[in-house]
């Protein structure tokens, strides 16, 4: 038929042959075109079929083998090149290779093999190739008995002799039954029995020009035979939204549930928020090209074509590492993968590293989106670094966008040593941010103390430094209570702006002298500069510095919408306010700033504290830890917020896969939740108080969550069942507050935020709260020790009550009618001392029971 076509492609390369039969290539092409047929030899590949289908043939072939790259590995251990050369090896590290869902073909030459793989793949195909065999040394004068001795082996070990030692390498899967023969030949030789005597070479790979080998499968030790394939484990991350998964996972049902899945497949399952170890943050001056240490991952700022002549760094980069690395990345797919995800991940050729990561970022233009998709590119940038196998240790990273890219200093050290501290708390990663010597402005700025704290979706910074040379969209200037220009910030601002700042002032000074605030628009490069008087916010005990920084954030955000703004150490120079009471402060008006601004757009979520003294920077940083590991503590006590992840790790990746997934059914069939009511309020309780609840709960292996006076258990049914029984009796021994509203006529639930109600009660704060239904926002109010609830739009105010329980330990929990017996009336004097003492009794009683506010 006209329509029929014969084609032969020649290939010279055995790797690509190897290749095309290990995808197989005729298989992918039947389910599209069933008449193809497709016969490969040792030097070409032969399609007949269709037009059509030798076309989408000869496409596909040319797109598979672009996909891929062949690389050489050194192997300075002879008896491995032998082993390698065997069918029954290639084979057996195949099927290692297709558990982990690799594509790779080898071949040997000489003292070295070729790998084929995927370009991205080339780390792992390598570590798997490298632990499949374990290569030991004994001495020389065992090589003829061990051949001998391994005859039934012969197809899975090679020994290799030398005038001093005798080498030999075998199948890992094998090693423990070679190990057992070699210990009885030793035996017999009158050695003393024991391991094979481990190579002075981890690896059976050697470190060589074409490519640089971190370590591999040196041998096993006696203990764990595993011990060599440590470094190339896989994890996975389960999500189980059950609060108390850390407890419940410690459960006998539980364990013995992973003791029948996961028994002898080396699987470890752990809550993902235990981390006994987190890495580091070195800063330190240098260039990444020429680096005096090596990394397991460098860092390259790069524009999306991959055109290593553009840019500083890359340009160094290139040099140092030759030709091959643009080369590299001239590749289709690397600049295709640029343009989608902006970073790729190429072989180091001759730098210092395992890894080069090039990432791709856009010019600084002062927008919100631009820091935001900083953030982003950075956070996709790290987590990249952690999917790369073997997990890297090390990492180099330069100040990225601090060059040509325009983005400002201070801001990228603020993001980049914010980003970094969460990725290292996660991952025990050590990263070096490596500072080019003659840039001293970016030097100052990463070496400038600071600390960052996260506020729901707003980034509170602590930073020393100066204000004047923030880059913010805002800067705050106190006022001092005279209104005149003379704290040191008004000082230095006119300084710098000269007669129209101070016209600027005096023209809005009615507004700042009645609201405390005022506003000056033409001081660049900020947007705005916001002068508040403190004094004009009144409270019992004087200025109400909670009421001032809100009321700062509010107004600025309603003219300007920034999304950056700068304060400083308001009132703690004038020794108006010490630096924990301005944490505080400062704390909880961002705190109320973000609830009422929750449905907003474009809301401010970058706020700075520039603080001059070392003194204050250590007194105000330690105030907002303790503050944040109060909130944190207070809500994981109660299940509000919790870890509910667990990682599953294994050396293998369909073993994980698999475990999650029967890890998942397991869970959703045997964990229930069950509903343990009780008038006592839990918010209420003292934290130690909650510490011994949580204590109870881990000794039962259940999680609890609690809602106003409802607390549910979370585990397995019997270990709930056993739980509810001492959580009841430990509830006994609790005092209870609980609020309602005090006209019955309103008839409130106060059960959702009873916690904010007390915690506003006991501490004397405000609260501004906000509920999905209707975008209605409700304010907490506290006056002269009353509470109230105050709702907008419509001002309505309903007023709440406490009530106070008191339970004693000595009240028995059982209980029986007493039989009936005879009483007898007696006249009282009611003006008697005896009926004055019964009446006090009385009332007494009836007050320690049950008290009303």
């Amino acid at each position: 038929m006209d329509n029929e076509a014969v084609e032969t492609f020649p290939i010279s390369d055995r790797t690509e042959i190897s290749f095309l039969k290990r995808v197989s290539i005729e298989g992918q092409l039947k389910d599209i075109h069933p008449d193809i047929t497709i016969s490969i030899d040792e030097t070409q590949v032969r399609v007949e079929g269709s037009r059509n289908s030798v076309y989408d043939a000869k496409t596909t072939i040319a797109t598979i083998l672009g996909e891929t790259e062949l690389r050489d590995v050194t192997v300075t251990d002879p008896s491995r090149i032998k082993l390698f050369m065997k069918d029954v090896t290639r084979r057996y590290i195949g099927s290692i290779l297709l558990r982990n869902g690799l594509n790779a073909v080898y071949d040997v030459c000489e003292d070295r093999i070729r790998i084929r793989c995927k370009h991205d793949e080339f780390c792992r195909v390598r570590d798997v190739i490298d632990a499949a065999i374990v290569s030991e040394e004994v001495d020389a004068s065992l090589g003829v008995h061990l051949r001998h001795r391994l005859q039934e082996f012969r197809d899975y070990t090679e020994v290799d002799d030398n005038p001093r030692r005798t080498r030999l390498s075998v199948h890992f899967e094998k090693y423990n039954s070679v190990k057992e023969i070699v210990d009885v030949v030793i035996n017999e030789r009158n050695e003393e029995p024991g391991v094979l005597r481990r190579r002075k070479a981890d690896s059976g790979f050697n470190d060589s020009d074409e490519d640089q080998v971190n370590g591999g499968g040196g041998a096993a030790s006696q203990d764990d035979p595993l011990t060599h394939l440590e470094k190339s484990v896989y994890t996975e991350r389960l999500e189980i939204r059950k609060p108390g998964i850390e407890n419940i996972a410690k459960s006998d049902q539980f364990q013995a549930f992973l003791e029948k899945t996961a028994h002898g497949k080396n699987i470890k399952v752990a809550p993902c928020h235990v981390n006994e170890e987190q890495g580091r943050i070195i800063i330190k001056q240098g260039t990444l090209e020429a680096l005096e240490f090596k990394v397991d991952v460098l860092v390259c700022p790069v524009s999306k074509t991959l055109e290593l002549s553009n840019g500083v760094v890359a340009k160094a980069l290139s040099e140092a590492a030759g030709p091959e690395l643009q080369d590299d990345c001239k590749k289709d797919f690397r600049v295709n993968e640029m343009k989608e995800c902006h970073m790729t991940v190429t072989s180091p050729y001759r730098l210092k590293c395992n890894n080069v990561l090039f990432v791709a970022l856009r010019h600084w233009n002062q927008r919100q989106e631009t820091k935001e998709g900083y953030q982003c590119i950075l956070s996709e940038c790290l987590e990249k670094i952690s999917r790369i196998e073997p997990l890297p240790t090390s990492v180099a990273i330069p100040a990225l966008g601090c060059g040509n890219l325009g983005y400002p200093r201070d801001l990228v050290a603020d993001l980049m040593m914010d980003t970094v501290k969460q990725f290292i708390q996660r991952q025990k990663v050590d990263v070096y941010v490596i500072l080019h010597p003659d840039n001293p402005e970016v030097q100052k700025a990463f070496q400038a103390r600071r600390e960052a704290f996260h506020i729901e979706d707003i980034r509170l910074t602590v930073r020393k430094g100066d204000i004047l040379e923030e880059q913010a969209d805002v800067i705050v200037n106190s006022i001092s209570e005279d209104f005149s220009l003379t704290e040191t910030l008004s000082t230095a601002l006119v300084e710098r702006f000269g007669e129209p700042f101070k016209k600027d002032f005096r023209k809005n000074l009615p507004a700042l002298q009645k609201s405390g605030l005022s506003f000056c628009k033409s001081c660049r490069p900020w947007t705005c500069v916001v002068h508040l008087c403190a004094s004009v916010f009144k409270g019992k005990n004087g200025t109400d510095w909670l009421a001032a920084i809100l009321s700062c954030l509010k107004e600025s955000w309603e003219k300007f919408k920034p999304a950056s703004v700068a304060l400083p150490c308001l009132g703690v120079g004038s020794e108006r306010l010490s630096p924990e009471q301005l944490a505080e402060h400062l704390y909880d008006a961002i705190e109320q700033y973000r609830a009422a601004v929750h449905f907003k757009k474009d809301r401010i979520t970058d706020i700075r504290l520039l603080v001059l003294r070392d003194e204050d920077f250590d007194r105000i940083v330690t105030t907002l830890q303790d503050i944040q590991e109060r909130h944190n503590k207070r809500l994981e006590a109660t299940g509000q917020k919790q870890v509910y992840d667990l990682y599953v790790s294994s050396t293998e990746t369909s073993k994980v896969q698999d475990l999650a997934g029967q890890i998942r059914s397991f869970v959703d069939a045997n964990v229930r939740s069950e509903v343990v009511e009780d008038d006592r309020l839990f918010s209420a309780m003292s934290k130690e108080r909650m510490d011994d609840l949580q204590h109870l709960a881990r000794n039962h292996t259940v999680g609890l969550k609690v809602i106003g006076s409802k607390l549910i258990l979370f585990g397995m049914e019997v270990d709930i069942a056993k739980a509810k029984v001492d959580i009841k009796k430990f509830l006994r021994t609790c005092h209870s507050a609980r609020w309602n509203s005090a006209k019955d006529g309103h008839n409130l639930d106060l059960d959702s935020i009873s916690g904010y109600v007390e915690d506003a009660y006991q501490h004397n704060k405000r609260y501004t709260l906000f509920t999905n239904q209707s975008n209605r926002l409700y304010r907490l109010k506290i006056k002269e020790g009353k509470v109230s609830i105050c709702q907008d739009p419509d001002k309505r105010e309903i007023q709440l009550q406490r009530t106070v329980t008191v339970t004693y330990d000595d009240i028995p929990l059982n209980w029986s009618l007493q039989q009936q017996g005879v009483a007898d009336c007696v006249p009282l004097d009611r003006d008697g001392e005896e009926f004055k003492n019964v009446i006090t009794r009385f009332e007494t009683q009836r007050q320690s029971k049950s008290i009303s506010d």
